[in-house]
């Protein structure tokens, strides 16, 4: 019953933590009921109200229906006037951009390039029309929340071109509004370069709850981790090999929430540099992972399969076995991450061989080619084979009944498996199947709460409470297993010696010592 309540208290937990504050995020961030959106409106600085409900605003007449107000400041629609474009930085500036950092917005001192916009203007495709010199008015300000990246002229799948509407169309004709893009000088260049949002559905119900839930879970995760950290660190009869491993395992998980959610969080306003690192720390940490749980599988599998010499089970030789373990799980995450990272920085390495490209569009794989090549192919290898591993260690596990223990790590790791391994797969097939993102907000959410089910898993388990509480307060809990054994002395002294027995088994060794003595 005990860890019944406890299951039902985490579940009204992640209610409470989780529900809440995603209706509460919703319902703020509702679509306001305005004319137009606010990416393609203006602040009226100068508004002149009329009775006919127009408002004129340094030249521009708005009327009514083409203006509203928000946060006490009236707006007008000037996108529904004319056709616009945007700038990203303000009236009398330009982009800086210094190696290893973002582009920055700095003061002009020099004309505008905008102040003769020369752009080509295209009606069609392959129809180039031209266009009065203020035929296009201009918005100010980047509005890529989510961040951007600049379109090269020289690359086939970037060829674009700006209609007399202010949409960006592409070759396969994809446009792109004035509130997905901005447009810019470089370093004091006249050339005009055109900026693209990246994808950024704010608006969209399941995309807010994700913004909210997802770096939620991962909080919520993390203190998780770290309690059965510190609790397999410091209890004695949890630091043997399988503890040390699963040490190592949500060690690589808790720094991987950390990368995801300062991503998620902050990874729009990061330095390339950060964000580079965070997408490398990232892989090789979710990649470790992968291994770590990969290794405690084959552990159990080797128990069972028969084929471990009769040295390796010796309690001597666990020390060794951990060096061998770590070497494999550490080492072959690094050489993942080593290559990526040579094929990525180095300067020799031809355009046309895959290259991770972090933090080119966001702190991860700029393409899903990528993507698949460096973290989903050795994460799905993993996978499978920590898959062959349990149900060839199930199928033979009825054999066993002598092996309690080894049974009992067993079903400890297969709860462990199917919490992390199915999120995963699930993982992988949302990444190679697609879909509508609502269909996998359960499956992502889950991934985000992996570290709430092994802290229940490993931590809140009898045995594991008891050690605990017996390594923090040792003579309270000594003090109440003699209080226990004398009170039930009547029964005569074969029922005492056994109540002691059982007390004793729940103590470490030199509780064990004092207490006999």
């Amino acid at each position: 019953m005990g860890r019944v309540s406890i299951a039902v208290c985490c579940f009204l937990f992640l209610i409470a933590v989780v529900g809440v504050p995603l209706v509460f995020h919703i319902r703020a961030n509702r679509p306001l009921d305005t004319p137009c959106h606010e990416n393609h409106s203006v602040a009226l600085s100068n508004p002149i109200f009329h009775e006919n409900g127009s408002i004129e605003n340094d030249g521009d007449l708005y009327p009514s229906g083409h203006h509203f107000t928000l946060n006490g400041t009236h707006r007008g629609c000037l996108c529904m006037l004319h056709p616009c474009v945007r700038k990203c930085c303000d009236k009398d500036e330009y982009y800086v951009r210094v190696p290893g950092s973002r582009a920055k917005c700095v003061h002009n001192p020099e004309p505008s390039p905008f102040e003769n916009f020369s752009l080509p203007v295209h009606e069609a495709p392959g129809k180039r029309v031209d266009v009065d010199r203020d035929h296009f008015r201009l918005l100010y300000g980047d509005v890529c929340s989510p961040g951007k990246y600049i379109l090269d002229p020289e690359d086939e799948g970037d060829q674009h071109y700006l209609l007399v509407d202010g949409r960006i169309n592409f070759m396969d004709s994809d446009h792109l509004e004035v509130s997905n893009y901005c447009l810019e000088s470089m370093n004091g260049s006249d050339e005009i370069r055109t900026f693209v949002c990246l994808p950024d559905s704010a608006g969209d119900e399941v995309t807010r709850a994700q913004q909210l839930l997802y770096p939620l879970g991962m909080i919520i995760s993390m203190p998780c981790l770290l309690i059965t950290i510190v609790v397999y660190s410091i209890l004695p009869a949890l630091r043997n090999l399988h503890g040390k491993c699963l040490v190592c395992q949500c060690t690589c998980l808790l720094l991987t929430y950390i990368g995801l959610t300062i991503a998620y969080l902050k990874g729009g306003v990061l330095e390339d540099c950060w964000c580079v690192f965070i997408a490398f720390m990232i892989q090789f940490t979710f990649l470790a992972g992968s291994f770590w749980l990969n290794v405690m599988s084959f552990d159990i599998w080797w128990s069972f399969s028969g084929r471990r010499p009769a040295r390796w089970g010796k309690k001597g030789m666990d020390h060794k076995k951990f060096l061998l373990y770590s070497l494999y799980a550490w080492g072959m995450p690094l050489v993942i991450v080593t290559i990526s990272v040579a094929i990525d920085l180095a300067p020799s390495i031809p355009d046309s061989i895959i290259k991770p490209d972090f933090g080119k569009a966001k702190c991860w794989f700029a393409e899903w080619k990528a993507a698949l090549l460096y973290f989903y192919i050795p994460s799905g290898v993993i996978l499978v084979h920590n898959l062959y591993m349990f149900v060839s260690t199930a199928l033979t596990l009825h054999s066993y009944t002598k092996k309690g223990r080894e049974k009992v790590r067993f079903y400890l790791y297969l709860k462990l498996f199917i919490v992390m391994g199915l999120n995963w797969t699930l993982d992988i097939l949302s990444f190679l199947i697609g879909g509508p993102e609502s269909f996998w907000l359960v499956t992502d959410l889950c991934n985000t709460l992996q570290g709430l089910a092994i802290f229940f898993f490993f931590v809140c388990k009898s045995d594991v409470l008891q050690k605990l509480k017996l390594h923090l307060c040792p003579s309270w809990s000594l003090r109440k297993s003699q209080e226990y054994s004398n009170s039930v002395s009547t029964c005569g002294d074969e029922t005492k010696t056994e109540i002691d027995i059982l007390a004793l088994k729940t103590l470490d060794d030199d509780e064990k010592n004092k207490y006999k003595n």
